[in-house]
């Protein structure tokens, strides 16, 4: 599952386009059979679906690692979006570490999707404050500063 909606973006040239990479963290988790859905996937999903109905999405995996695809033709925009059990217990929130691929030339949409994403903790100064560096840095081997610029660069 997943790859026919990454395919399609593929055929389309989407995966060609500017990619800006996200990282964050999920505040609550629903639990559906044996995967495990962070807000993050599913306040993009709501952002793109209210842009455009017609859009494609898809998940993968299971237990401790799943990934979820969005593709709008009509907003020439592909998200993926990485989810990685980082601590022992999954269904703690704070387990997860997450990485968002944003492929566009809109630098608007991503700039929207960041917002969305960070409204997560809006009543509690925003992703930034509350992300645990350590666990992303392991878990995708970035660097904190390049990915705090990058959030920084996108929020309002």
């Amino acid at each position: 599952m997943g790859k026919k909606v990454r395919k399609q973006a593929q055929k389309l040239g989407f995966t060609n386009l500017p990619v800006t990479e996200l990282y964050a963290r999920a505040r609550k988790i629903k639990t559906t059979f044996s995967k495990y859905v962070p807000d993050v996937a599913r306040v993009i999903y709501d952002y793109i679906m209210l842009q455009d109905p017609s859009m494609l999405h898809d998940r993968s995996g299971g237990g401790r690692n799943n990934s979820y695809y969005y593709l709008s033709e009509k907003l020439q925009l592909y998200v993926e979006v990485f989810d990685k059990a980082a601590g022992f217990v999954v269904a703690n929130p704070s387990n997860h570490a997450i990485q968002i691929k944003i492929y566009t030339k809109d630098e608007d949409l991503v700039r929207a999707i960041a917002n969305a994403v960070n409204s997560i903790y809006a009543d509690a100064d925003g992703m930034l404050a509350h992300m645990d560096w350590r666990k992303i840095e392991k878990k995708f081997k970035v660097k904190r500063d390049d990915c705090i610029a990058t959030w920084k660069k996108f929020l309002n």
